[in-house]
Parts: C-alpha cells; structure tokens; sequence
C-alpha cells in the first residue's frame, strides 16, 4: 500500500511544494527498501510532471543518494 500511495500522490494530488514535502517526509521515515525504491521512482515522476519544481526533486535524490 505505501509503495503505491508514493506514485499516487504525485499523479492526482496537484500541489507540487505540498507533493514535495510528503515525499520528503516519507524518505525521512521509511526503512522498507521496496518502499524507498517506490518513492525514488515517485521523485522521478515528480521531476518529469512539474519541471518547474525538478531542481528541488533532484537535490531531494542526492541529500538520499549522499552516506
């Protein structure tokens, strides 16, 4: 369930700061892998949809990417 919510928060909720930040939180928390993977994806989707916002999504990826 909470791997799909990641996708389906990006597709029909149409607020990209507010889209962003449950995204944040959600990375911040979680600790299933398969989940995290769910939500990289999502970030991904995020960038692709609201381009004006991707800079904010792709520094999301890295601060995750980073030890």
């Amino acid at each position: 369930m909470r791997r799909a919510a990641a996708g389906a928060v990006v597709r029909f909720l149409d607020e990209p700061p507010r889209v962003l930040e449950l995204l944040r939180q959600r990375l911040r928390g979680e600790r299933d892998d398969c989940v995290l993977l769910a939500l990289t994806e999502a970030l991904g989707l995020f960038a692709h949809r609201y381009p004006a916002h991707a800079d904010a999504a792709v520094a999301l990826l890295a601060e995750q990417s980073g030890p």
